[in-house]
């Protein structure tokens, strides 16, 4: 499976315990100017020190589609966690895996993707203004139209 985890330089970015903390794809490998172009792409940020989010990334190819769907729905990728896809950054596919307990603000999070919870607990999706307005139970593998979702919060019973 071809999933690869940013650049080196953008490693010690993709997993934070610090609240509030921005984990923005687009900024961990890129040019000023390649951010520019890349405002779009979906990004998170944490707002509890116990909770991680890592993102990975695959070619936006046919092949790299099915790595992030292998890698959403596999246990012994996503571990104990809440796994999704986004669009990426011009010409790929971006994983994110939520773990931890907390509450992610999301951005950008659009379209229907593959979804799977890996944990044993429930995670809320909520509104722009943090209202429950959906609960993903603990092993449930089922696509999620993230529109309407502006907040996830994981460890919920």
């Amino acid at each position: 499976m071809n999933v690869n985890k940013g650049s080196r330089q953008g490693l010690a970015g993709l997993r934070s315990g610090h609240a509030n903390r921005h984990v923005h794809p687009a900024a961990l490998s890129t040019t000023s100017a390649q951010r520019a172009l890349a405002v779009p792409t979906a990004y998170v940020t944490i707002n509890y020190s116990n909770a991680h989010v890592t993102y990975f990334w695959t070619p936006r190819t046919e092949a790299g589609a099915q790595a992030a769907r292998l890698f959403v729905h596999s246990r012994e990728q996503c571990g104990d966690a809440f796994c999704t896809i986004q669009e990426g950054t011009p010409g790929r596919y971006h994983i994110w895996r939520f773990s931890g307990c907390g509450r992610f603000t999301l951005q950008n999070f659009k379209g229907e993707w593959d979804t799977h919870n890996h944990g044993s607990l429930t995670v809320n999706l909520r509104n722009q203004q943090r209202e429950i307005i959906a609960r993903y139970a603990g092993g449930r593998s089922t696509n999620v139209v993230w529109d309407p979702y502006w907040h996830v919060s994981t460890c919920n019973r």
